[in-house]
């Protein structure tokens, strides 16, 4: 299970969600290995999401503050499966950042610490 801190910091950083601004309790619907799944239901209906923290920061020299993975789904939204990532220290304004999966790049915008 994470711990009660982590996920309470992981769900201060998806609170840049509106649905998740009013929302109450989440309830865990699954942890399997690395990621667990969650459901809460805010002022826009409900949200599902699943997150992981990672198991390895590199460089270890670093301190990478809080870090976290999300995929988020928002159906009153329109939104289906969102990645978003929260890396403990904020970003440069306007900024944004390419994320290598797999040997394909994303391009993601920046905002605060996510």
């Amino acid at each position: 299970m994470m711990k009660a801190k982590s996920l309470v910091l992981a769900l201060a950083g998806l609170a840049v969600s509106s649905a998740v601004a009013f929302a109450q309790t989440p309830t865990l619907l699954k942890q399997h290995k690395d990621w667990a799944a969650y459901a809460l239901t805010g002022g826009s209906g409900k949200v599902c999401y699943a997150l992981t923290k990672p198991t390895t920061m590199l460089p270890g020299d670093r301190n990478h503050g809080d870090v976290f993975f999300f995929v988020t789904s928002r159906p009153a939204e329109g939104v289906s499966s969102e990645p978003s990532l929260l890396v403990g220290y904020p970003f440069k304004d306007k900024s944004s950042v390419t994320v290598n999966i797999d040997g394909k790049d994303f391009s993601l915008f920046t905002n605060n610490d996510g």
